[in-house]
């Protein structure tokens, strides 16, 4: 009785377990795939300021948070507040009217927006006058590196790097298999940059020289040479 009392204790304590284990699996939770493009929205908030327009109508991005619509004469049609949460843009109209759109795709000249319907719409950056230009507070960084691409080979510690320079403020750095997103300013022959690997190994300003297709980016103590991408 005891010998048959213990293999039915054994074999309930093995389906617990075995359940245990099976419900402990299911509860993983899968790492989601690392994007470049986005930290906490950063770098659409960053590249979305600006003014677009899509064959009918136009958007306009103000750094501040405010915005509007427009027809392609420059006439504005309707004010709005937009935030950006990963890749969710969201509209908020002055009559309460809401829209969410999700972020398929954007460049410094082309942004691809998807409704909730799964509408899509192509805008791109515009170029024209009138009511369109009052978008305050535009980043609009000017100087040698603004909208340049470069890429080099540092020695140590034995890693491409490319840096891309958006005329918005905005530097991605791309550091072997990784890339970020930063802020960056220049200053005459100055660079600095907020973070990242140019912060981290030049300190918060470094010196550069373009000559040609070359950028020689130094300190004191280091120095990195790029040949110029685009």
């Amino acid at each position: 009785m005891r010998t048959r009392l213990w293999r039915l204790m054994a074999l309930l304590l093995i389906v617990t377990c075995s359940v245990g284990i099976t419900s402990c699996g299911g509860d993983e939770e899968k790492d989601e795939p690392d994007d470049p493009y986005v930290e906490d929205g950063y770098f659409y908030k960053d590249m979305i300021v600006g003014k677009w327009f899509s064959g009918t109508y136009g958007l306009a991005f103000g750094a501040d948070g405010g915005g509007y619509d427009f027809a392609p004469t420059g006439d504005i049609d309707e004010y709005f507040r937009w935030h950006i949460s990963g890749r969710k843009l969201t509209l908020n109209f002055e009559d309460s009217e809401k829209g969410v759109y999700d972020i398929v795709s954007l460049s410094f000249s082309e942004m691809v927006l998807k409704n909730a319907n799964g509408v899509f719409s192509t805008y791109s950056r515009w170029t024209g006058s009138g009511a369109g230009n009052q978008v305050d507070d535009e980043p609009q960084v000017k100087g040698l590196l603004a909208n340049t691409s470069w890429k080099g080979y540092i020695e140590s510690p034995g890693v491409y790097i490319e840096l891309e320079f958006y005329k918005n403020g905005t530097l991605k750095e791309t550091f072997g298999n990784e890339s970020k997103i930063i802020r960056y300013s220049e200053d005459g022959n100055k660079l600095m940059a907020e973070s990242g690997v140019i912060r981290n190994t030049f300190g918060p300003e470094a010196t550069f020289a373009v000559n040609g297709n070359r950028l020689k980016i130094y300190n004191s103590y280091d120095s990195w040479s790029l040949t110029r991408q685009n």
